[in-house]
């Protein structure tokens, strides 16, 4: 069957729009019902795109004069649709053409496979442009069979290609012949390794790095790390040897806000963020003179990602939940508090018609912390240590490339210095509160994921550096 469609109906690239005409081609194909054998017939020997007129290809068929090959002039486009095209068995191959290809155009083998592919007098140097999905890293070349012409990788391409994270995951894809899927990532690889894109060999480079590193400039174990680092500081100054307590059972609330960044994610790439929550919380003293209770946490999120062509932007909604304890000892006071922080992260990816997906992430976590209250002057100085214990894990989602990343595993110890008091001065009352920590990290302190197209899958570490803040 030989039908025309219009440009924009075939995903070829930049060409799109810039031909003549295009010609879609698809094989002919019989199954016989009681053997279960399929037949193909090869595309006609006339076939021909050279800008004729009706009247004219009439007066050539008449005279004879129609070529006995295959024939698309310059400006035109051929596509051959590989699925209906005989790529069963190399000694038995049914040839794309009946006959010999001259012309000096496009031809497009669509859904094309890493594999033997073309047969008959197919002369690739008498063609202007082969293009199929894969083309950057792969080439039509002979074997040793007769009149057989192979697509397979071709190491002259391939080299260039070296410093492409995801290459051992796209020849992957090929070999198991996973590139022709629906699915948003095999649409996203297809376009990426075509010539016909528009883009340079470095452009293609980091379009496929940054897809891939998506995983950490979206931000999403960062920003909901970052969320929970707030939410407990707030339980923290609420456990602290610091803190006020009324009689009985108090309510008390606060509001917090920060600006974070993450600005070495993947070679200089990042995030930046800004998070707004509110905290209600509750407790009481109990006899024991023991501080109890608990605390809710209701916030939003806003991300965008930095230095990275894959932009991306996130909105998250937080919410989170902390039960703690304290008690004192003389000046020693000891606290320590479990909890939880949920985050509902959708995500729009604002380059390569990647588009929104979503992915809920959470944590869990249990900390502990102890304080010794020391005074100078009318100032209350108390140093602290504790440790903390973390554990991350964020749903699987498909942007470029389908992403399952690893649970993480997070210690950190907060070691630092909290400077408070008040000072009268002229009238006026000042009262400085300030804290200086540092906190050593270790466990999982980058992200392991596995990306993946169609089943096939590659493992890649992208590195999660300190966040910077600004808190107020």
């Amino acid at each position: 069957m030989i039908s025309i469609r219009k440009n924009s109906d075939i995903n070829i690239g930049a060409n799109e729009g810039q031909f003549k005409s295009a010609i879609y081609v698809e094989g002919k194909s019989t199954t016989n019902e009681g053997t279960g054998v399929t037949t193909y017939t090869p595309i006609a020997d006339n076939l021909v795109a050279a800008g004729w007129t009706s009247d004219e290809y009439a007066t050539a068929v008449t005279e004879g004069t129609v070529p006995t090959n295959v024939k698309v002039e310059a400006g035109n486009l051929l596509v051959i649709n590989m699925d209906t095209v005989d790529t069963s068995d190399v000694d038995g191959l049914q040839p794309v053409f009946g006959s010999a290809v001259v012309n000096n155009s496009t031809i497009y083998l669509a859904n094309a496979e890493f594999g033997y592919m073309v047969g008959a007098d197919y002369t690739q140097s008498k063609t202007g442009v082969i293009l199929f999905n894969g083309d950057r890293l792969m080439s039509v070349g002979t074997t040793t069979e007769a009149n057989v012409y192979q697509i397979g990788f071709d190491e002259d391409k391939l080299i260039h290609y070296e410093a492409l994270e995801t290459l051992p995951l796209v020849m992957a894809i090929y070999e198991e012949g996973a590139q022709n899927g629906a699915s948003k990532s095999a649409q996203f690889n297809s376009w990426l390794m075509s010539s016909n894109n528009g883009l340079e060999r470095e452009e293609v480079i980091a379009a496929g790095n940054d897809v891939a590193s998506i995983v950490g400039t979206a931000g999403m174990a960062n920003v909901t790390m970052d969320a929970l680092s707030q939410f407990n500081d707030t339980v923290a100054a609420r456990t602290s040897v610091l803190a006020k307590n009324g009689e009985g059972v108090n309510v008390w609330v606060d509001v917090n806000g920060g600006k974070f960044e993450g600005k070495k994610v993947m070679d200089g790439q990042g995030y930046s963020s800004d998070i707004y929550a509110g905290v209600l919380g509750v407790d009481t003293t109990v006899a024991c003179g023991a501080k109890i209770g608990a605390a809710v946490t209701i916030g939003t999120a806003d991300t965008d990602s930095q230095n990275t062509t894959a932009k991306s932007s996130m909105d998250s909604d937080l919410f989170g939940v902390s039960i703690y304890t304290a008690k004192q000892f003389g000046d020693f006071n000891v606290a320590a508090d479990i909890g939880y922080m949920q985050a509902s992260n959708d995500v729009n990816v604002q380059a390569y018609n990647l588009g929104k997906f979503s992915a809920d992430s959470d944590a869990f976590t249990i900390g502990v912390r102890g304080e010794l209250l020391a005074k100078a002057g009318s100032l209350d100085i108390v140093p602290h240590v504790g440790l903390r214990w973390t554990r991350l894990s964020i749903d699987n989602f498909e942007a470029g490339y389908t992403t399952d990343i690893e649970n993480m595993n997070v210690f950190q110890m907060p070691i630092g210095v909290t400077v408070s008091g008040e000072i009268e001065a002229s009238g006026w009352t000042i009262a400085p509160a300030f804290d200086l920590s540092v906190i050593p990290t270790w466990g999982d302190k980058d992200i392991e994921a596995t990306l993946g197209i169609g089943g096939v899958s590659l493992n890649l570490t992208f590195s999660q550096p300190p966040t910077e803040r600004l808190i107020f």
